[in-house]
């Protein structure tokens, strides 16, 4: 097959063979490729998606209270996990792969063995709704946050509660374990952080300062800062070790739905509903940049792993790809024609995927901001994307009640 200097738009290259094709100077746009895979095993929403570490199976949890396991590479169900008797809010997989921890509407906790499907805990503690749960870096504890206002942190070795953080009068909104496992950060809508050591379950600080709810915690990655994103319209960064505010950012005019510390830990990116996003220096606090382009409030940013790009998705349809350093957009990414719910960047740095209210998913050229590929299949709003390790493959979840799998290269 001869397909050098050939130019396609808007193809759909579904089950074309290119074994052994030259693709030299080629000019492909939108073009279209069937799903890898398509599984409709769940009879209602799929809440939560994750790929094991090792990039071969897919974990999904959904509202009709079960859980799927399935091979990415074959698509095929390997095991369904059925216990819970209400829905499955979170599903996470241990460090090495071998446990599943999933979190339900039903107050509970399960763990399970992901080789033989067998349930080997289940874990009792919340009074409400466990809506996360989260493996430590090192894998031997798990930690659950939940509308009772309560996080519990459970040793994973025995199975049984470690110790259980009480302080918090609203909600738990975050969690976050620090980058070396020994702390964990809570934010609520108590209008509270609050650090906790993990060995020993004492309430290291109680970070006050904010006026509304704490939406979102996250760590720098050397771990000594902790930013923190309110209703409140500010950004905080804090000391760990001391427990001191260092830095108060105001500037957003409406509340900061979500904060991202860059790979370097040298910039702090932050979205609002005021539809725009700051790009903050965590060393002095100051406002890099202010980027506007968006015409409804950002609800997603992420990093490249270079630290030069970001990706922002916003309720306006459209993606926007920023240069760090100079505050420019680089690219506004138009395909969708609904609001984007979920943007996922591949490991390395190439590659943007997006899932839409519209039903659809884009795959974009981070360098060029050309659209590479369009995904119909889903035949409602597209909540989740995520790449596997390698990147070869997409996952998304939707509200269709469906998991597809998509093959990302041809």
């Amino acid at each position: 097959m001869y397909l050098s200097g050939s130019e396609f738009y808007n193809v759909d290259i579904s089950g074309v063979n290119l074994n052994g094709a030259i693709l030299f100077n080629c000019k492909w746009k939108h073009l279209s490729i069937h799903e890898l895979h398509k599984q409709i095993w769940h009879t209602n929403y799929v809440n939560s998606v994750c790929f094991s570490p090792d990039g071969t199976l897919i974990a999904s949890g959904s509202g009709d209270q079960s859980i799927r396991i399935f091979e990415v590479k074959t698509g095929q169900q390997k095991i369904q996990l059925d216990g819970h008797s209400s829905c499955v809010q979170s599903v996470s997989f241990s460090p090495d792969g071998t446990i599943l921890a999933s979190g339900s509407g039903d107050q509970s906790i399960k763990i399970w063995g992901v080789k033989t499907g067998q349930q080997k805990q289940k874990l009792d503690g919340h009074s409400n709704r466990v809506l996360s749960v989260c493996f430590s870096p090192d894998g031997n504890t798990l930690a659950s946050g939940s509308d009772d206002n309560s996080i519990i942190l459970w040793d994973f070795m025995t199975r049984k509660t470690q110790v259980k953080f009480y302080g918090h009068e609203g909600e738990i909104l975050s969690v976050c374990f620090s980058p070396d496992g020994t702390i964990l950060a809570s934010s609520s809508g108590d209008q509270s952080i609050r650090i906790w050591d993990v060995k020993t379950g004492h309430q290291k600080a109680n970070l006050n300062g904010h006026t509304s709810y704490v939406n979102q915690v996250c760590f720098s990655h050397d771990g000594k800062t902790l930013a923190s994103g309110s209703s409140d319209k500010s950004i905080r960064l804090w000391d760990v070790k001391t427990g001191l505010q260092k830095l108060k950012l105001d500037g957003h005019s409406e509340w900061v739905s979500q904060v991202c510390v860059s790979p370097d830990g040298a910039t702090l990116a932050s979205g609002s509903a005021d539809q725009s996003i700051r790009i903050w220096d965590v060393k002095t606090g100051q406002q890099k940049a202010k980027l506007d382009g968006h015409v409804g409030y950002v609800q997603s940013v992420s990093f490249s792993p270079d630290n030069n790009t970001l990706a922002s998705g916003s309720y306006d349809n459209p993606i926007c790809l920023w240069d760090v350093q100079t505050g420019q957009q680089k690219a506004k990414l138009d395909g969708h024609v609904g609001y984007v719910q979920s943007i996922s960047l591949s490991l390395d740095g190439s590659t943007l995927a997006s899932g839409s209210a519209d039903k659809s998913i884009c795959l974009w050229d981070i360098k060029t901001g050309q659209q590479e590929a369009k995904f119909d299949g889903h035949s409602d709003r597209v909540s989740q994307v995520c790449f596997s390790s390698d990147g070869i493959i997409l996952a998304s979840g939707s509200e269709d009640k469906s998991i597809r799998l998509w093959s990302i290269k041809t």
